[in-house]
């Protein structure tokens, strides 16, 4: 018949809750216990004690990319990925120096942006890379978006000619 282990339980020395042997920390207090202050957070060189997770969620990372060309990239954080998409994709929107407006190229950034921002989310919310918090460039651009659309919606009659000329590739029947 086997054997089943023995908890073997003890005092927190901290609050002086009960816990048991293989616990690495008090789920009362939430604090380390000293033999254990050797281990680290995958992906950061801190303790656990130290280390605030903080989730990102893959689809709303997503849904941020498709509003804001780097929006999901700055809402996990990266913010020099986040600059260089938007940089990208401005350059192809009206037109790279000595090119023609490329209508796969301008979705293929906008694709890879989205990818790369559900890919990050994952990799975060998987500790295999650390999460600093979201970059400043999320609000800054979040707002940018918000007046755009304002300023968009109280001009509505003229919303095709402006979605003509932001959008070449947009065939807008005009009346």
């Amino acid at each position: 018949m086997a054997r089943l282990k023995e908890k073997i339980e003890r005092q927190c020395p901290f609050c002086g809750a009960t816990v048991t042997d293989a616990d690495l920390f008090c789920r009362s207090c939430h604090k380390l216990f000293p033999e254990k202050d050797t281990l680290f957070v995958p992906g950061t060189k801190k303790p656990p004690e130290m280390v605030i997770v903080s989730f990102r969620n893959p689809i709303i990372s997503g849904l941020f990319s498709v509003l804001g060309i780097g929006l999901g990239q700055y809402y996990n954080g990266d913010t020099l990925k986040g600059i260089l998409i938007t940089a990208f994709f401005i350059l192809v929107s009206f037109g790279l120096p000595g090119y023609e407006y490329d209508r796969v190229l301008f979705f293929g950034i906008w694709c890879a942006g989205i990818i790369d921002a559900m890919i990050s989310a994952v990799r975060i919310n998987r500790l295999k890379r650390s999460f600093g918090g979201t970059s400043p460039l999320f609000w800054i651009e979040f707002v940018i978006l918000a007046i755009v659309l304002i300023l968009v919606a109280s001009q509505a009659r003229e919303l095709p000619l402006v979605l003509q000329n932001l959008f070449p590739m947009v065939n807008v029947v005009i009346p």
